[in-house]
């Protein structure tokens, strides 16, 4: 499975934003020298003890996984929009490392 979007972090893991691979891509193609004209800001973020109540509405509205952060903008881990849904179906997911799984696939770049 392929990545299609990248956790953008600063100093200590704070999130700044996505890049979706194909802007990458292109703005390699370009050479560009900052991320600045593909980076993300507006992503939707959860805060570790938000419920699936609170989950859903971002689960269902965007097209990025949920950044999971805390209090300082420190990128705890991601949320697979999939990962809400189904649980909130309480359907049990055959692999428990579904969730862990995909954060490993996906990848944080510090700058």
């Amino acid at each position: 499975q392929g990545l299609s979007s990248v956790y953008v972090v600063g100093a200590d893991r704070q999130l700044l934003g996505i890049v979706s691979m194909e802007d990458a891509a292109e703005a390699a193609k370009k050479e560009a020298k900052s991320l600045d004209g593909i980076l993300i800001r507006d992503i939707p973020t959860a805060g570790p003890d938000e419920t699936l109540d609170d989950l859903l509405p971002k689960a269902t509205s965007g097209k990025f996984p949920i950044a999971v952060i805390d209090k300082n903008r420190k990128l705890l881990g991601v949320l697979p929009r999939v990962a809400v849904l189904t649980a909130l179906a309480g359907e049990n997911n055959p692999e428990e490392e579904y969730g862990r799984n995909y954060v490993e696939q996906n990848e944080t770049v510090a700058i």
